[in-house]
Formats: C-alpha cells, structure tokens, sequence
C-alpha cells in the first residue's frame, strides 16, 4: 500500500496579528534566540493538522530594499517547495525587497544546501555564534530568484 503524504499548506500573517506573535515567539525559542515585537515583522506559518514551522520577516528596511528572514521547524522536511516560493513571493513581490538576508548556522548543513540550492552566496563569519561556531551570512537578490529555474517553473505554472 502507498502512503501518501500529509497535505500541507502556508499562510501568512501581518505585522500587529496574534498569529504573528505565537510564530515569532515558536521561531525566536526553536532558534534559542530573542523574539521580534510582533508590530515589526510578518510571519509565514507552514501547516499539515498542526504548525509544523514557520518564517518570520525581520529587520525589514524599505529604503534600503533588504528584509532578514528567520525559520524553525522541528522536524527535517518541513519546508516544502511551496513555502519557499512563498518565502520569496513575500520578500521581492510583497515587500518589494532587492535583497533577502539569512544568517545560519555553520553546522546546520540542511538550511546551508537549501540556501545554497536556491542561488544564496554566502559569507563564513568565524565566531559570529559563538566561540566554536561560525555563521554564515546568505544574501540573495531579486534578479537571481527571478532567474532561478525553480522559480520560472512555479511563475510559468502560475494562474494569473
């Protein structure tokens, strides 16, 4: 028999709602890091029966186009392809960013490869996380996910 996977959907929260804050807040302590006032980010939370991670948008500064993204989810294989293109929708459609920030930990190989996967450059900082761990500090610009084949894939599919 085949097992079929479990459905799983996103959805995103604005600056200000309590739904925003509860994700903050389950991003910032899956991280082990500081929470976001809830009225300065928005949040994209990925659901199957129940929350199973979520992005939070920070550091949002409009007039220089740049926007840090934060995620969290407990199990490997939460982030769906669809959640990442929805990470993206958000950073240079919505927020209408030129440039998307995540800082991530030298030692979590999967987010580095997802990053790297989708066009990210990045650049090691020694000790940024603390006196044996390094960060990494991933940039990636508007025309690189534009011309991302994944990304021309989902836009090419897209209903308008």
């Amino acid at each position: 028999m085949r097992l079929l996977k479990q459905a799983r959907f996103s959805k995103f929260f604005g600056p200000g709602e309590d739904e925003t804050g509860l994700l903050a807040d389950y991003v910032a302590e899956g991280l082990g890091i500081r929470s976001w006032p809830v009225d300065s980010v928005a949040a994209l939370g990925c659901f199957a029966d129940d929350l199973v991670g979520a992005t939070i948008f920070h550091d949002w500064q409009p007039e220089r186009g740049t926007i840090s993204l934060s995620s969290y989810g407990p199990s490997p294989g939460w982030m769906t392809l669809q959640h990442i293109y929805l990470m993206h929708w958000y950073v240079f459609d919505g927020a209408r960013c030129r440039l998307s920030v995540l800082q991530v930990s030298s030692e979590n190989r999967p987010m580095r490869s997802i990053a790297e996967k989708f066009g990210y450059e990045g650049t090691r900082i020694p000790r940024l996380r603390g006196d044996d761990e390094a960060e990494i500090v991933y940039t990636l610009n508007r025309d690189e996910w534009k011309s991302n084949p994944f990304t021309q894939r989902v836009e090419a599919r897209a209903v308008v």
